[in-house]
């Protein structure tokens, strides 16, 4: 049985499928991870998988595609089409990332960047992903937030938002207060995904 040649060939395609999934999974369950890793990282796995699927012609031994092309070519269409239904649930289960893009306005490292050049890209995306957000005063506020050392108390959303109700900074923040409940909200409920905000 571990000789027969639908084996063989369908070890070898899952054993080249889970490892990218295993790196995956393994960043998105990292505390450390956050919007933007989780972006990059799923880039990476859909890509990996898209070149997989390209190559799965290749994974066809020479001398079973002589003997039996026509069942090996049926192979080779069944493996490309796990690919295909892989890329398609990874698209629909992480369609939330365009919105979490929102969440690079709130990387406190990258805070001293933004002082000096505003991610006009990434308000843009938020405003647009949460239409309950005004984008001059969110920018406005940020702008502030971002020259305000003092202010950066912590890379976990949930410190920096205890800490502008507990200073009396939600009408000063309305907006940043807003974004981050927003933020903490999808956290909590509706992404169950520990690490992808620092909670």
């Amino acid at each position: 049985m571990l000789n027969d040649s639908d084996f063989i060939f369908w070890l070898t395609v899952f054993s080249k499928v889970m490892p990218l999934v295993e790196i995956m999974f393994s960043q998105l369950q990292s505390r450390s991870v956050d919007a933007c890793k989780a972006k990059s990282a799923l880039k990476i796995f859909t890509s990996s998988i898209q070149e997989l699927r390209d190559q799965c012609d290749s994974l066809i031994s020479v001398e079973f595609e002589q003997k039996r092309r026509r069942i090996d070519t049926s192979k080779s269409d069944a493996a490309k089409e796990v690919c295909d239904v892989i890329l398609l649930q990874c698209r629909e289960r992480f369609s939330f990332t365009n919105h979490l893009e929102a969440a690079k306005l709130l990387l406190v490292q990258n805070f001293s960047v933004y002082a000096n050049s505003f991610p006009n890209d990434a308000l843009a995306q938020a405003v647009k992903a949460y239409p309950t957000l005004v984008a001059d005063k969110l920018k406005t506020e940020l702008t502030v937030l971002y020259k305000k050392r003092d202010l950066w108390i912590s890379e976990k959303l949930t410190d920096m938002l205890h800490a502008m109700i507990d200073n009396n900074l939600q009408s000063t923040f309305s907006e940043v207060v807003k974004l981050l409940k927003i933020l903490t909200t999808l956290q909590c409920q509706q992404l169950r995904l520990s690490g992808v905000f620092q909670l």
